[in-house]
C-alpha cells in the first residue's frame, strides 16, 4: 500500500508543467513516507503526516496550510503558516451499567449515590434489616421499610393439623425456593423450587402430618 500511495502522489498543477507533489502517507507509514511529507511541506505543499509515523515524530504543515496527525506520544503536529493543526479525537464509550447499578440509579438520587452510607452495598437506609444488595435480589424498595422479603406469621384459619401454609411478601420478576428442616442446627432441604412470584404475597402449602416440629425459610433470586 505504501508504494502505491507514493507513486500516485505526484501531480502536475501549474501552467509551466512543474511537478507539485502532494504526499499522502499510509496510517502505517514508513520513515521514508513521513520524511517525504516533511520535504514537500517545506516547499509549500500540503503535508499529511501519518497518525502513527514510524519514528514517532509528526510532520509539520507547509506554507499553504499543514495538517498534522496524532502521534504515539499523543502530541500534536504544528500547522504551517496560515494553516492549523487538526486534533483527532477518539471517543471511547463508557462501559454499560450492570443490572445492579441501573437498579441503584432508579432508587437513589445523584447525591445519595455518592454517599456509601445510603447507597453502599451494605447500607440499609430504610432500616428493615436488608442491605441494598439483599433488597436488589429480593426485588424490594431499599428506601421503604415496609418493602422487604418477610415471612408472615402462621394463619391458623388456613393451616390444619395436616397442612401448614407458608406465606411471604413477594416481588415481580423473582423466583422463590421454600426450604424446611426439623432442627435449626440441621440442614435445610428444598420443598419447592422455581416458584414464580405472585405479588404482593406468595403462598405455599406443606404437608405436615406426623411432624412434631418444622421450620421454614424462603430463598429468592431474580428471573434472568
Amino acid at each position: 500500500m505504501q508504494d502505491r500511495l507514493t507513486r500516485t502522489a505526484t501531480r502536475t498543477v501549474d501552467d509551466s508543467g512543474a511537478p507539485y507533489r502532494i504526499p499522502y502517507s499510509s496510517p502505517y507509514a514508513s520513515t521514508d513516507v513521513t520524511e517525504g511529507a516533511k520535504r514537500d511541506a517545506n516547499d509549500g505543499g500540503l503535508g499529511y503526516g501519518s497518525p502513527w509515523p514510524a519514528d514517532d515524530s509528526l510532520s509539520a504543515g507547509g506554507g499553504g496550510g499543514g495538517y498534522g496527525g496524532v502521534g504515539q506520544d499523543a502530541t500534536l503536529a504544528k500547522g504551517g503558516d496560515g494553516g492549523s493543526g487538526i486534533v483527532i479525537l477518539r471517543y471511547v464509550p463508557p462501559a454499560p451499567l450492570s443490572a445492579y447499578e441501573q437498579w441503584l440509579q432508579v432508587h437513589f438520587t445523584t447525591d445519595q449515590l455518592t454517599n456509601s452510607a445510603i447507597s453502599g452495598d451494605s447500607a440499609d437506609p430504610d432500616q428493615d434489616g436488608l442491605n441494598n444488595q439483599q433488597e436488589y435480589w429480593a426485588g424490594t424498595n431499599p428506601t421503604n421499610g415496609l418493602s422487604c422479603l418477610i415471612l408472615y406469621a402462621p394463619d391458623n384459619n388456613v393451616s390444619t393439623a395436616e397442612t401448614f401454609v407458608v406465606r411471604w411478601q413477594s416481588a415481580s420478576n423473582r423466583w422463590y425456593t421454600v426450604q424446611t428442616t426439623t432442627n435449626l442446627s440441621g440442614v435445610f432441604s428444598n420443598l419447592a423450587i422455581g416458584i414464580i412470584a405472585t405479588p404482593t404475597v406468595n403462598v405455599y402449602t406443606d404437608t405436615v402430618a406426623g411432624a412434631e416440629m418444622k421450620f421454614y425459610r424462603v430463598q429468592v433470586s431474580p428471573v434472568e
